[in-house]
């Protein structure tokens, strides 16, 4: 698939999801998190660990935005830059923190900066930034869509 396809293909999903008035996130736990000086935050449902971020090793020919894996409490972990997934610019070097997410099993690795804590949010405003950002928190903290990061096509390869 060529550049210019695969982001025709995006603004298609963009422009073809329905417009909501707000995101009710309202009393929901969400972990907040820095990439650089990009702030976001992830329900904690979806947030299985935090960690130290540890040695990454690089595997040849992988997707952009996967940065290579890490051994994980005995098992190997995909980890990924988030923001090369949600705006195709890559974070600068820094990540320190290794948050870990999936539903019922550990899925996938972000390389964050830093993971400031956990809090309840009011209600989010929605945006079509991206298929991976349900809204903006307090007019500045970016809400990823933790179901939409683990069922992203880009995330699964052969």
């Amino acid at each position: 698939m060529t550049e210019d396809r695969r982001i025709m293909d995006e603004r298609a999903r963009l422009l073809a999801r329905p417009l909501v008035a707000a995101v009710d996130t309202a009393g929901t736990e969400m972990l907040f998190f820095s990439l650089g000086d990009e702030q976001l935050a992830i329900e904690v449902r979806y947030v299985l660990a935090v960690a130290p971020l540890p040695e990454v090793t690089p595997v040849p020919d992988l997707p952009p935005g996967f940065l290579g894996v890490v051994n994980q409490d005995g098992g190997i972990l995909p980890v990924v830059d988030l923001r090369v997934l949600t705006s195709g610019r890559p974070t600068d070097p820094g990540a320190r923190i290794l948050v870990i997410v999936g539903e019922h099993r550990r899925e996938l690795g972000l390389a964050v900066w830093d993971a400031e804590r956990i809090a309840a949010v009011a209600t989010a405003h929605p945006t079509q930034d991206s298929a991976l950002i349900r809204g903006v928190l307090d007019g500045q903290r970016v809400l990823v869509d933790g179901g939409a990061l683990l069922r992203d096509p880009r995330l699964f390869f052969t």
